[in-house]
């Protein structure tokens, strides 16, 4: 029996610019919400494997998917990422990028910092006349980095916590915790549960169920970088290339209010792109 779409699927399309046909979107729905129930069943010496595979296989079969016909790394999108970044990162230090693609970012990053180190599971670097000098990458299995203890500045990832079986998650906030400096920082970006689901079962249910193994909430995600060791960790507005720090109170009770506003009568205030914005976890954790 064919899945069937939310009674909302209309609002939730036009909101994020949503033009395929229902057909294929419940095709890739089918296919993603098989792939990630074989990762949530699967054992952790199974999924250093399975991650690289899974994606493998969607991009294959879904020639619609948005990671085909939709830009994502365009010059415009990399520069506004690391216009942001030069305000965080100190000048001269050591940068790593965790689930870094195709390089872009870190490369631009490069003329920023003494040395930067783009992680993948995937060797995907993109196609410029040569590397800088002071970049590398690095290829990992899902969480551990083959980098020293205590040699980093500052860590990064943008769109990549969400992706990972929860325990995978903790054992890599812990590997990033080990990697930094005492004092170094790690801004972790990823979708807010709470306006969520983010993957493709935001047409059809109300809690992630595509690859989108869990989305967090500001408060969860702070309880994961404690747990990790990390002395401290504080929400972060961004806005176009400029950050400033939120008490964690205040952004709980933003999530909260949303969540109440969910209740009432009339248009949903998840599928306002400034509430979403607003609501998108952007997380400062402090070694």
């Amino acid at each position: 029996m064919s899945p069937r779409v939310r009674p909302d699927f209309a609002s939730i399309a036009r909101a994020g610019g949503e033009d395929r046909t229902i057909a294929q979107i419940i095709e890739h729905y089918c296919l993603e919400t098989e792939l990630a129930r074989r990762l949530k069943m699967s054992d952790r010496p199974a999924r250093r494997k399975l991650y690289r595979e899974v994606y493998e296989e969607l991009f294959a079969k879904i020639s619609h998917h948005p990671q085909h016909t939709r830009p994502h790394t365009g010059s415009e999108h990399v520069e506004a990422q690391a216009g942001l970044l030069r305000t965080l990162v100190p000048q001269g230090g050591v940068f790593v990028e965790i689930g870094a693609g195709d390089g872009r970012l870190s490369i631009a990053m490069a003329g920023h910092c003494a040395q930067v180190v783009a992680v993948d599971v995937t060797a995907t670097i993109a196609d410029t006349t040569a590397p800088p000098a002071n970049f590398r990458f690095l290829l990992t299995d899902g969480t551990a980095f083959d980098l020293e203890d205590d040699s980093v500045d500052f860590a990064y990832s943008n769109q990549l916590m969400e992706h990972l079986h929860p325990d995978d998650a903790r054992e890599q906030l812990r590997e990033i915790y080990r990697i930094l400096r005492h004092g170094g920082r790690y801004f972790c970006i990823t979708p807010n549960a709470n306006s969520g689901p983010h993957d493709i079962s935001m047409f059809f249910d109300r809690r992630a169920s595509g690859l989108h193994l869990k989305e967090y909430s500001y408060g969860s995600l702070a309880q994961e970088m404690r747990i990790a060791g990390f002395a401290s960790a504080r929400p972060m507005l961004v806005r176009k290339r400029k950050s400033y720090r939120m008490p964690l109170g205040a952004a709980r009770a933003i999530e909260i209010v949303t969540r109440m506003a969910e209740r009432l009568p009339g248009p949903s205030l998840r599928l306002n792109p400034k509430v979403r914005a607003l609501l998108g976890v952007n997380m400062l954790a402090v070694k």
